[in-house]
C-alpha cells in the first residue's frame, strides 16, 4: 500500500528510525555499511536520491542514472564556462584535460555516486573561480550545494578539498612563485595539526584510527573475494606518524598501479595505458612549466588536493582495479593544474 508518510521519512531522514521503516532498511543490501567511518553514510544518500527520482522514471534505476549523469554534464559545462570565461585558455585543451580521461568517462557514467561527486567538484571549482576572480557573491549559492554534493557522495574528498582551497583565497592572484608555494605549504602543514586537534576533541572519530580501520577492512574484502589485482600495503598503525610515513607510498600506488607486469585483463591494461598517458602528459607539462604563470596559487593547491586524495586511496585500497575508481576524481584537476603552470604571464587575462 502507498504510504506517502513513510516515503517522506525515508527520503528526508526526518524521523527515519520509526519502527515501520526498520523492516524496510533490513531488506536493503547497502543501507548498513560493512565499514562505518562514523561520518556520512554515502550509501544512504544514494538510496534516498534513487527514492526521490523513482516517481520521475517509473522506478527505473538506469533512468535515475541518466538523470544524474545529465545533471553532472550541466555541472561540467558550468565549470568549463567558468574556466574559459575568466581566463584566456585554449578551450579544446581545457575540455580534453577536464573531461576525456578514460576512467573518468567510464566511472562517471557507470554508477550514481561518481556523477554526483564529479558534479559536486565541478560546481565547487567553478564557483571558487567566480568568487576569487569576479568577487561574485551569487557564486556562493553554487558553492554550497556543490560542496554538499561532495561531502554526501565521498566525504573524505570534501575534507581533502577544504584546506588547499582556503589557501587559494589567501593567495593574491599575482603572487610570486615563492609566495604562492610558501602559502600552499603552510596550509599543507596545518593539516596534521588539524588532525591532532580533531583527535583530541572527538577521540572516538580519530582520523588516523578510522583510516587504519578502513585499510584493514579493505584488505579483508580483498582476501575474502580473492581479488586478482590485490597488492600488499605495509601495516598502517592508528597514529599520525604512521599515516605520514606511508603517504608517499600511497601516492606511488595511486600513480603507477597496476604495473604492466601485474596486468592480466583488458580492464587492467586499460588502467596501465591511462597511467602511462597521464604520467607522460604530466612530464611534458613539467618540462614546459613557466615560473611566471599567473595560475600558480590555483595549480599548487590543486596539486596538493590531488596528492592528498591519491595518498589516502593508495594506503587504504589494496586492489588495483578499485584504486582506479578512487583516484579518478582528481586526475582531471591534476592534469589541468600542471597545464596551467605552463602558461605565460600575459596569456590568461581576467576579462
Amino acid at each position: 500500500n502507498a504510504r506517502p508518510d513513510l516515503y517522506y521519512k525515508l527520503v528526508t531522514g526526518i524521523d527515519g528510525q520509526t519502527p515501520e521503516l526498520l523492516p524496510v532498511y533490513d531488506t536493503m543490501n547497502n543501507w548498513y555499511k560493512s565499514f562505518d567511518d562514523g561520518f556520512i553514510n554515502e550509501n544512504r544518500t544514494l538510496i534516498r536520491l534513487n527514492a526521490l527520482l523513482m516517481p520521475l522514471t517509473a522506478g527505473s534505476y538506469f533512468g535515475n542514472l541518466v538523470l544524474v549523469c545529465f545533471a553532472g554534464t550541466l555541472a561540467q559545462a558550468y565549470l568549463f564556462k567558468a574556466v574559459t570565461g575568466v581566463f584566456s585558455l585554449n578551450p579544446l585543451l581545457v575540455f580534453a584535460l577536464l573531461n576525456l580521461w578514460p576512467s573518468e568517462l567510464f566511472w562517471s557514467s557507470a554508477l550514481m555516486k561518481e556523477p554526483m561527486l564529479m558534479a559536486g567538484l565541478a560546481l565547487t571549482m567553478g564557483s571558487i573561480i567566480h568568487l576569487k576572480t569576479k568577487k561574485n557573491p551569487c557564486a556562493f549559492f553554487v558553492f554550497v550545494p556543490g560542496f554538499l554534493l561532495i561531502l554526501f557522495s565521498k566525504f573524505y574528498i570534501g575534507l581533502a578539498l577544504m584546506v588547499p582551497f582556503m589557501a587559494i583565497f589567501i593567495t593574491p592572484l599575482k603572487a610570486t612563485v615563492r609566495k604562492s608555494l610558501c602559502i600552499s605549504l603552510l596550509f599543507l602543514a596545518l593539516i596534521p595539526v588539524l588532525i591532532l586537534l580533531w583527535g583530541k576533541l572527538v577521540p572516538e572519530r580519530d582520523i588516523p584510527t578510522l583510516i587504519a580501520a578502513k585499510k584493514n577492512a579493505f584488505a579483508n574484502v580483498a582476501e575474502a573475494t580473492n581479488a586478482g589485482s590485490a597488492f600488499h600495503i605495509p601495516e598502517l598503525k592508528p597514529d599520525l606518524t604512521s599515516l605520514i610515513k606511508l603517504a608517499p607510498s600511497g601516492v606511488i600506488n595511486a600513480l603507477f598501479r597496476p604495473f604492466p607486469q601485474d596486468a592480466d585483463s583488458l580492464m587492467e591494461w586499460a588502467a596501465v595505458f591511462e597511467n602511462g598517458l597521464f604520467l607522460g602528459i604530466i612530464a611534458f607539462l613539467i618540462y614546459r612549466m613557466n615560473r611566471n604563470s599567473p595560475w600558480k596559487a590555483w595549480s599548487f593547491n590543486l596539486i596538493i588536493f590531488g596528492l592528498l586524495v591519491m595518498a589516502l586511496g593508495g594506503i587504504t585500497v589494496n586492489i588495483s582495479g578499485a584504486l582506479v575508481r578512487y583516484k579518478m576524481p582528481v586526475i582531471p584537476y591534476l592534469a589541468f593544474a600542471f597545464y596551467a603552470l605552463t602558461l605565460k604571464e600575459d596569456e590568461p587575462k581576467i576579462r
